[in-house]
């Protein structure tokens, strides 16, 4: 078990200071997009902000959210919950 802390940052910073310990870098994975989800579901479309998953000091992954409103005919998705992670370069997750 190892504590994962989610900073966010969207124009003003946001570092989470009590973190939650989880059972391993996936479980992070899984609480991240949670929390993209949960986050992205009260924002306004329109604006971009990331999720910095670390432990310690030291980056585990990040996730990019970036909204923007339907184009006129396309369908409206924007109660669908989707984000880019981008993981540790050359390695697993524990």
């Amino acid at each position: 078990m190892t504590r994962h802390y989610f900073d966010i940052e969207s124009g003003t910073s946001h570092r989470d200071e009590v973190g939650e310990t989880l059972k391993d870098d996936r479980a992070a994975l899984r609480e991240a997009m949670r929390r993209a989800c949960e986050i992205e579901d009260v924002l306004a479309p329109g604006g971009s902000w990331r999720m910095t998953v670390r432990k310690e000091k030291n980056t585990v992954f990040r996730v990019f959210v970036d909204t923007d409103w339907p184009m006129e005919g396309e369908k409206d998705d924007s109660r669908v919950c989707g984000a880019k992670t981008e993981g540790q370069t050359g390695g697993q997750p524990d």
